[in-house]
């Protein structure tokens, strides 16, 4: 535990140092829109460094943006926007009316247009929008939508495969359904999560005695073992999920997240080789979990959760990440345990495992440091 808890510390020291080297790291947008019967209205948010990327923002060539020369380009980038952002309510397209942009400094500086958008009066039947602003210019950027009617709000992510959102009242795609997608989501997409998952199949199959690698006998009890091990980090990781999204304890940095996430990793690893934990995986499994919690917690935040459907949001979002952490081991467990015997299949499981997840987590922790995403995944 202590190597643990060294490479922890390290991670959150270099993670502090890094807050100031974030220029290269994927980018964000965020549309948020209130659709009413009278009215569609709201706002999006864009990082001025991609808008300085597509257009000649910086006049001057003095290294930095102006208020004076955002607004010189304002024509440009609200033709932009009207080409790139589509909404259509009750299958009519909405003309798009933007205000004069307003600068937010945040953990970057985003530059923030206010939206009107001229849809027909009357119930919202359906909404639809179509999302392109700055995919082309980043395959990496993504677009958060937070959507708020009558019956709540409604979160969705755009991406490069992602560009098309469609709302109906009382549908499939309900509140609960949209949460319970991206929790879910964040397991399959956040490759992060899902290879400490799998690095706990190594202590649920084998133990260690006498500091030799044995094979535990007959799989229920390596189910036992997996079980307890993943409760343990499901108790944790929902109890950080929740008390950061309560506003019970404060939020932390992504950079320092990221980090910390990166050496719970490494840890797995080279406990799954070295045994340094002594049998106390369980004990790991929760201390780790908290951390991995406050990850689950940036990605429910990044969605945007109103106090008015905080419940139902928590909830959901928690089931979905629960569902996609079962798929994963349920699926993970068998074909381990099957090759657990063969020779070739106890130096893939633990030693080539370990080598990848050692690997894939210092790639990871080297990302979160420098700010640059050389990472494929």
């Amino acid at each position: 535990m202590r190597t643990a808890a060294f490479l922890l510390v390290v991670a959150v020291v270099f993670a502090i140092r890094a807050e100031v080297a974030a220029a290269h790291s994927a980018s964000r947008s965020v549309l948020l829109l209130e659709a009413r019967e009278e009215a569609t209205t709201g706002r999006v948010d864009l990082p001025l460094r991609e808008l300085a990327a597509l257009f000649d923002l910086d006049a001057d060539q003095n290294g930095e943006i102006t208020w004076g020369e955002l607004k010189a380009q304002n024509a440009a980038i609200g033709r932009y926007l009207e080409a790139h952002l589509v909404i259509r309510k009750n299958d009519v397209t909405c003309a798009l009316r933007m205000a004069a942009p307003a600068v937010d400094r945040r953990e970057e500086v985003y530059a923030v247009w206010p939206l009107t958008a001229a849809c027909p009066p009357g119930p919202v039947e359906a909404l639809t929008v179509h999302f392109e602003v700055l995919l082309e210019t980043d395959p990496r950027h993504t677009g958060v939508l937070r959507l708020e009617t009558a019956e709540g709000q409604t979160p969705f992510l755009f991406s490069t495969t992602a560009r098309d959102f469609r709302y109906a009242p009382q549908s499939a795609r309900s509140a609960f359904a949209s949460f319970l997608h991206e929790g879910s989501l964040h397991i399959f997409s956040g490759y992060d999560h899902m290879l400490f998952l799998l690095g706990l199949i190594v202590p649920s199959i084998y133990r260690r005695r006498s500091g030799r690698l044995e094979t535990r006998e007959g799989f229920r009890e390596v189910f036992k073992v997996a079980a307890k091990l993943v409760t343990s980090f499901t108790v944790a990781h929902s109890l950080a999920l929740a008390l950061v999204t309560l506003a019970v304890v404060p939020s932390f940095s992504p950079k320092l997240v990221e980090s910390a996430i990166a050496l719970t990793i490494f840890c797995v690893g080279l406990n799954n080789v070295t045994g340094f934990l002594r049998s106390r995986e369980a004990i790991m499994c929760f201390a780790f979990g908290l951390i991995h919690g406050l990850g689950f917690a940036s990605g429910l935040a990044e969605l945007g959760v109103s106090s008015a459907n905080v419940g139902v949001a928590l909830t959901a979002y928690n089931v979905g990440i629960e569902l996609a952490n079962l798929c994963v081991v349920a699926l993970a467990l068998p074909l381990a345990y099957g090759v657990r015997t063969l020779v070739v299949g106890r130096r893939v499981l633990v030693y080539g495992s370990a080598v990848a997840m050692c690997t894939l987590a210092l790639g990871w922790l080297g990302q979160a440091v420098s700010g640059v995403e050389f990472m494929p995944f």
